[in-house]
């Protein structure tokens, strides 16, 4: 390699910009300090700091940190602080530029640690908690997995009843937790008149550890088993009495009819998702509110079970009457979602909470005008839809397929494989019927309410 031909004097911006290729001009830094050394370039001049005999060349950046071409007066600070770096490395016997690799060397080699490093954090799994908190979140998840219409539940009271209620103890280790535990949030509910809720909360509990119980000793248990639960802290609370009482109010044919007629005014907001809720057989509203256009099938409403102890939800397909698509167009029209049951255009599935607020309002002003004997709520009209079919001799069967209900008996699991669409259909065309008769006068409300005395 040829030398540049080198020009010794201080350098000048007009000194440098005039180097052609293969031309160098320095300035000396002082003596055996070094110099700043310039290089002519195709593309500009080049800067070096040089060195020591035989002389050595230390390249300076080409730009600066916002991105500009080195100035000279940039490269004369930078060459200054290499003569300082130098003489200190040549009092200590060590050479500068074999120093400046060494420590390159090492400075990539520790960015490439942090980058291994940081890639291992990035997949490696961080450790997960055992809390009670936890094992309430991963029950929930369980629940999800097999199709339970439970999960949301048990998800909504662990936040509103352990988490937000009482952090410490929800951030205590799942296997540390007593019965006292269990009864501390169980009084705070029953303080608060929540009974059902706490008998809610108590069941929730205590099937989460019989859950991580059963884990323990099941190849399929998954991340319930690294909880480690031996022992159940619910399952000697005893029942909350009064918060499981079943309802018996069942709307009588007259307020059932008169129920039918106010639903189909056009003022009635919630009136199509309540139509389509009746015509569909009252299933349960947790899992009908899922249900979206796709689940329509060659004129069923394709649903799937997962209640009770079943492990896999189990298909449950309900005939749907023209009067029932028309309730589920009502609904969505204008179409923002696919969602059928829905307050929104489809575009989310009807909330639980608002429709029960609609039908507890609209049962107080049927209550009002003569039309019902006493209040009901949503559940109630499930209830009425299987004694009102049962009244009109509906076999105990076709009823019970038709809500999804008392059929997780031998028979039924396994021998009894009749689809029941026809029964079905039967019976929600018998119901239908019997809403579209017209509504009774309150005088035959009078009278039912004298025979129920």
């Amino acid at each position: 390699m040829t030398t540049p031909k080198r020009k010794s004097s201080n350098l000048t911006t007009r000194t440098v910009d005039a180097l052609k290729p293969r031309q160098a001009a320095s300035e000396s830094l002082g003596y055996g300090a070094g110099a700043l050394e310039a290089q002519g370039k195709k593309d500009g001049a080049r800067y070096f700091f040089r060195y020591g005999k035989p002389q050595r060349r230390v390249p300076l950046p080409d730009y600066n940190d916002e991105g500009e071409p080195v100035s000279l007066a940039e490269a004369r600070t930078k060459a200054r602080a290499l003569s300082a770096r130098f003489l200190e490395l040549q009092a200590e016997g060590r050479d500068l530029l074999e120093t400046l690799q060494t420590e390159k060397l090492a400075a990539e080699k520790a960015r490439e640690a942090e980058r291994l490093a940081a890639e291992q954090a990035e997949q490696a799994e961080p450790e997960k908690p055992v809390t009670l908190s936890a094992l309430m979140a991963e029950y929930a998840d369980w629940l999800e997995e097999r199709g339970k219409i439970d999960f949301r539940d048990v998800r909504n009271i662990t936040k509103n009843h352990i988490d937000g209620a009482f952090p410490e103890l929800a951030g205590k280790p799942a296997a540390d937790i007593k019965l006292e535990d269990v009864l501390f949030i169980l009084q705070r509910l029953l303080k608060a008149k929540k009974r059902r809720t706490a008998s809610k909360a108590r069941a929730y509990i205590r099937a989460a550890y019989a859950a991580a119980i059963s884990a323990r000793m099941d190849a399929a248990g998954g991340e319930l088993r690294r909880f480690g639960i031996e022992t159940n802290p619910a399952a000697g609370v005893a029942a909350i009495e009064d918060s499981t009482r079943p309802r018996e109010r069942a709307l009588s044919l007259a307020e059932l009819r008169a129920l039918w007629q106010r639903i189909n005014r056009p003022e009635e907001h919630a009136g199509p998702a309540l139509r389509f809720y009746l015509l569909t057989g009252g299933q349960r509203f947790a899992q009908i509110r899922r249900a979206t256009r796709a689940d329509i099938r060659e004129g069923e409403l394709v649903l799937w079970d997962g209640k009770g102890r079943r492990t896999k939800p189990r298909r449950h397909a309900v005939p749907l009457l023209p009067e029932a698509l028309e309730a589920a167009e009502a609904m969505t029209t204008p179409r923002l979602g696919e969602y059928l049951l829905s307050l929104t255009h489809g575009e989310t599935p009807a909330d639980g909470g608002a429709v029960r607020r609609a039908v507890a309002e609209l049962a107080g002003r049927m209550v009002e005008a003569g039309e019902a004997a006493e209040p009901f709520t949503l559940s109630d009209l499930r209830r009425t839809i299987e004694t009102r079919l049962a009244a009109e001799g509906v076999p105990l069967e076709a009823r019970a397929h038709l809500q999804s209900h008392g059929l997780g008996g031998l028979q039924a699991r396994h021998y009894d494989k009749h689809s029941y669409s026809a029964e079905k259909l039967a019976a929600l065309k018998k119901l239908r019927a019997l809403m579209t008769e017209p509504p009774a006068t309150v005088a035959s409300l009078d009278e039912a309410r004298k025979a129920k005395q």
